[in-house]
């Protein structure tokens, strides 16, 4: 039987739907699925629409395209940080809340899949989701960390991940590949891309299989004991740092260079010293460690 296809008002997600799964996939593939207020208005619809159906048990996130997503959107940036201090400090909570309150607390399981590059908000994705599977060759980093600030649920990866690897990461800005990701338990399992589609779907009916009532339940007993340790806390302190992070001398520069010189010349001076974006199947600097520059 056909799953059920049902697209979301601004076009960059559809829902598809079968006996206890649904599938919310990112459909902006020109774009590398970017993150931004017409993206976030489809993600709340689609999580709606699938709140109170009984159908359904589970939910897969996927992207269409060459990548999950590319994280945040630079082109609408300046629409959102860089303000006021009030103003930024408010979006900063915004944001920062949106997928706490629309994944995290979400009634149901949600099974990310993970394939590309999932980079700067996308690993904010997979922090609010409750199992995220990545294909070995993907790409994970938040490169912002290197001129603007840091994911809002830094609070999460520093209660998992522990600090060593969450300031590594954050120090340096590079990216890990899906094998180290699973070794280090940023995610739940990794696999070779041409499983992961099959591998998603046996694992998503697994799941489905418990029915939504009692996974409900499992979800939200695990959530709350998070949320006594101080879960909600955490995040709130990475909000208010993320700010804080907007006002320095770097930001500020990297805010002035998108607006005078555009988002491909504002990415190289920010990932230059770096040795430039780090590829698919290339140098993954805090996995190899230093190479020649011919060799990246």
């Amino acid at each position: 039987m056909a799953a059920e296809k049902a697209t979301m008002p601004n076009g960059t997600i559809y829902v598809e739907r079968e006996p206890g799964v649904a599938r919310i996939v990112f459909d902006k593939p020109d774009q590398n699925n970017p993150m931004n207020d017409d993206w976030r208005a489809d993600f709340v619809s689609a999580l709606e629409s699938l709140r109170a159906d009984n159908d359904v048990s589970a939910i897969v996130i996927k992207g269409n395209g060459k990548s999950l997503t590319s994280g945040g959107d630079l082109s609408q940036i300046n629409n959102v940080f860089g303000g006021s201090a009030y103003d930024d400090r408010q979006n900063s909570l915004r944001i920062g809340r949106f997928l706490y309150q629309s994944l995290w607390q979400f009634p149901k399981p949600i099974i990310l899949q993970v394939h590309g590059y999932c980079i700067g908000g996308g690993i904010t994705l997979m922090a609010a989701s409750d199992i995220v599977v990545i294909e070995d060759d993907a790409r994970i980093g938040s490169p912002e960390a290197r001129a603007l600030g840091f994911e809002p649920f830094l609070g999460f990866w520093a209660a998992t991940l522990g600090p060593r690897w969450t300031k590594l990461m954050l120090f340096t800005g590079d990216s890990i590949d899906g094998k180290k990701a699973e070794e280090i338990g940023m995610v739940t399992k990794s696999v070779p891309t041409d499983e992961l589609e099959s591998y998603v779907d046996w694992l998503a009916k697994r799941v489905a299989n418990v029915g939504y009532e009692t996974l409900s339940l499992y979800k939200e007993a695990i959530n709350s004991m998070y949320e006594v340790l101080g879960m909600e806390a955490l995040l709130k302190t990475g909000m208010i740092y993320n700010h804080l992070a907007h006002s320095t001398g770097r930001a500020h520069e990297f805010f002035e260079r998108l607006q005078s010189d555009g988002i491909r010349e504002a990415v190289e001076w920010r990932d230059g010293p770096f040795g430039g974006p780090q590829k698919r199947g290339g140098w993954l600097p805090l996995v190899d460690g230093p190479q020649q520059a011919a060799e990246v």
